[in-house]
């Protein structure tokens, strides 16, 4: 009880201290060296156990644990956490952004159109430019992996790329987050070393401008443009454009090639209640 009361005390001073201190970390870590160096085990103090410094292994699970109430409970209460906790930083997240822009958010529709991206993400792989315009392909490959900068690797080089060449993986890879050299990374399952998708990246009329206005000859109108309540022609002018010229002269003829293909005509049973 006492070391509690210590953390929550070290956690108020901190904050007195300063506002942009990370107040918890500090505490917690300091109650954490204390565990560490002083022993209090040996005083009556309960530790739970160490905290695994890996992810679990990957275990191979028949259908049956659908009947085992124990085990179903479980899994269910885990898996519904974790999508709460995802869903309150999606929603938070969405909530700030709509904020500095002097935009309105509505939930539900933030809900819905995670979850269609979500099923979208797991069963295409896109090309051009992104991500309302992009090409949709269905290569029927699936990665996991507990590296995500390895996993962004894989699919780089899935796609056509050099993984190295994108800035964000040469980055983590050079300050050790993770394996961004295709030849480091162990690859179970499918032999994917000669598969080139053969990927291109471009950028739409509304990528370019907004990319004109952030960084480009532009910029010194970003914060007027993007950044007051004038913000509001921006997502009028991305619907105008996606909405009433793109779709109609490009999206439909995509739409129409996509649904002869396998994934698309699999869609369309789905539709018709098959």
């Amino acid at each position: 009880m006492l070391l509690g009361l210590g953390t929550v005390l070290i956690i108020v001073i901190v904050r007195r201290i300063s506002g942009r201190l990370p107040a918890s970390l500090i505490g917690i870590l300091m109650a954490g060296t204390i565990v560490a160096v002083v022993g209090v085990e040996s005083m009556g103090v309960a530790v739970i156990g160490e905290v695994s410094r890996s992810l679990p292994g990957v275990t191979a699970m028949s259908t049956s644990w659908l009947f085992d109430e124990e085990v179903f409970t479980a899994l269910v209460t885990g898996s519904l956490a974790v999508a709460a906790l995802g869903v309150v930083e999606a929603i938070s997240i969405a909530r700030e952004l709509a904020r500095q822009g002097g935009q309105r958010i509505d939930v539900n529709q933030e809900l819905v159109g995670q979850g269609v991206a979500n099923i979208a993400a797991g069963a295409f792989s896109g090309d051009g430019a992104g991500p309302r315009t992009m090409t949709p392909h269905g290569k029927n490959l699936i990665l996991a992996s507990a590296d995500s900068v390895a996993i962004d690797t894989v699919a780089a080089r899935l796609m056509g790329f050099d993984p190295m060449s994108i800035p964000y993986l040469r980055m983590c890879h050079e300050r050790g987050l993770g394996a961004a050299q295709f030849d480091e990374i162990e690859i179970l399952g499918e032999d994917i070393a000669e598969v080139n998708f053969g990927f291109h990246t471009k950028k739409s009329l509304v990528i370019w401008g907004d990319q004109l206005l952030r960084t480009g000859r532009l910029r010194f109108l970003e914060q007027i443009a993007l950044h007051s309540p004038l913000v509001v022609w921006a997502p009028m002018a991305s619907n105008i454009y996606h909405d009433w010229l793109w779709y109609p002269t490009v999206g439909k003829s995509i739409i129409r090639k996509f649904a002869k293909t396998e994934w698309g005509k699999l869609f369309e049973k789905y539709k018709r209640g098959g």
